[in-house]
């Protein structure tokens, strides 16, 4: 019973988490290959091979790197019980992924980048801000929590545990450049869907 209500939670009127879940798992073969799929950012490579500015956020450095992202993923599915149209999902991780891939070929000297961590961030406050309006001062602390461990990580360095579990130093930077996404996003949605709101009320 409790395995059959989870999976309907997980799975009601949300494809778009499920098809996130599968690219994810369609991705772990890639970790044997990860040279070929990671986001090279040395030698302005990824211009030559754009594709990198997606798989580089899906493919992993290995199965704990995997396992602790699809964890996550799943606790955000778990916290949310409504989440984006698929459409709407899809945009944000598209947007998300150049974002991320982009803030670090600008700011950081990585030679590459992998992991879904970025998105992570930038999906979960965005999440926070979709939901506002429920529980303000919940999501308004929660807000803070995530803007916080993410100014911590540029001044302290990440988590230790984290890095030990990975076994790869953490591109924190990719954090800041999620929760950037995940705000704009947002500012970007919100100010569009007021456009259509004021068109729908003009031509009444």
């Amino acid at each position: 019973m409790l395995f059959e209500a989870l999976i309907k939670h997980f799975l009601n009127k949300n494809s778009g988490f499920l098809v996130l879940l599968i690219l994810l798992l369609v991705f772990v073969p890639a970790m044997s290959a990860i040279d070929l799929f990671a986001l090279k950012l040395e030698d302005n490579r990824f211009f030559g091979e754009p594709w990198r500015l997606l798989t580089g956020h899906w493919v992993h450095a290995g199965w704990e790197h995997l396992l602790l992202n699809l964890v996550n993923l799943v606790l955000l599915r778990l916290a949310f019980r409504q989440w984006p149209g698929s459409g709407q999902l899809y945009g944000f991780m598209l947007y998300a992924a150049v974002l991320i891939g982009i803030g670090l070929w600008l700011t950081t000297s990585l030679k590459f980048y992998v992991g879904f961590s970025g998105i992570l961030h930038g999906l979960l406050i965005y999440l926070l801000l979709l939901h506002w309006n429920q529980y303000r001062v919940v999501f308004g602390l929660a807000i803070i929590v995530v803007v916080g461990k993410v100014i911590s990580e540029q001044l302290y360095g990440a988590n230790p545990l984290s890095t030990a579990v990975i076994g790869l130093s953490i591109a924190t930077e990719a954090h800041v450049f999620g929760v950037i996404s995940g705000f704009s996003f947002w500012l970007f949605a919100a100010v569009y869907n007021g456009v259509l709101y004021r068109r729908e009320v003009d031509s009444e």
